[in-house]
């Protein structure tokens, strides 16, 4: 039911018109990100029975296929896999929605984030991150200022899902329970 709420959040249209849009993307014929994807998916998601299953890998590959192929002015970045795993997790019967919901939630909250060059986004993203750590933790921002810590586009910084959404056991009822909230 979570992942209805998650479509209904992100406004998406009727259930009909959502399978009919997945069914008519080419999901099938060979494209230069395949490899990427392939080299993403086994070695992601580990730590859960049902992503990390066979069918849990095909409707990965699927549902990230659908994406690319249908986004032709966005490029597949590594990570994408991450983002894509909470929204097939939980509509993991219902691939079309898993691919509308990723297919939404990416331009309202990660707008540009997968242009071709993405640095000045990702600049972006690293400045407001900055500002929320001086708002929330002025101590830890005084730390990361005294020491020269200066996030910049060549930081590597954690995938924002892998923070919201822990890489262990607990994946599934940190996305299940009555307390996670959106």
């Amino acid at each position: 039911m979570r992942g209805v709420w998650f479509g209904g959040l992100l406004c998406l249209a009727r259930r009909g018109a959502i399978q009919a849009k997945y069914d008519a993307i080419d999901k099938d014929t060979p494209i230069p990100t395949d490899r990427q994807i392939e080299v993403d998916i086994p070695r992601c998601h580990q730590y859960d029975e049902l992503l990390s299953s066979p069918e849990g890998h095909a409707k990965f590959r699927r549902v990230l296929k659908a994406w690319v192929v249908s986004h032709p002015d966005l490029v597949y970045w590594q990570g994408l896999d991450s983002l894509c795993a909470p929204f097939l997790y939980l509509n993991f019967n219902n691939e079309a929605l898993a691919y509308a919901c990723m297919s939404a939630f990416i331009p309202k909250y990660l707008y540009n984030f997968f242009l071709k060059d993405n640095s000045h986004v990702i600049q972006e993203y690293l400045t407001v991150f900055s500002q929320m750590i001086a708002f929330h933790d002025p101590e830890l921002s005084n730390h990361l200022n005294e020491i020269g810590f200066i996030p910049d586009v060549e930081c590597k910084i954690h995938r924002w899902n892998e923070v919201h959404f822990p890489c262990n056991s607990a994946y599934r009822e940190t996305l299940t329970s009555r307390s996670f909230a959106i």
